[in-house]
């Protein structure tokens, strides 16, 4: 993928999508399930998200977008550590894979997960 595939067309209406490279409303589209600080928009054709892309795409994508699409964003953003604080760790699928992460929320739930299950963790 070259970094151009992945960015606001000029009308800001629409977008290539990351995945099936067909254009999509991003201000209509809704933010993915990842658990993640800075969900991105799915795509409504084939569902597939641009959480994987790199931080350098989806920093161009986002210095392209229209103001009304930055505003979802602050609005998503808000509603975001609220979101990760209601995952119930009992739910996560089994067996689940750790990641390592420095952001803090990431890691408030990582730790919550980890001691609902009884892990014992180094401090």
């Amino acid at each position: 993928m070259t970094e151009t595939d992945f960015q606001i067309v000029p009308d800001g209406n629409a977008t290539p999508c990351f995945h099936c490279r067909i254009p999509f409303d991003p201000l209509t589209a809704r933010w993915c399930e990842c658990i993640t600080r800075d969900r991105t928009l799915v795509c409504p054709r084939c569902g597939g998200c641009a959480c994987g892309a790199s931080l350098h795409q989806r920093n161009e994508f986002w210095i392209h977008a229209p103001a009304a699409l930055w505003e979802r964003r602050r609005s998503e953003q808000k509603d975001s550590m609220t979101r990760l604080h209601a995952i119930d760790p009992a739910t996560l699928p089994r067996p689940f894979a750790l990641i390592v992460d420095d952001d803090p929320l990431v890691l408030a739930v990582t730790e919550r997960a980890l001691r609902a299950n009884d892990v014992r963790l180094a401090s």
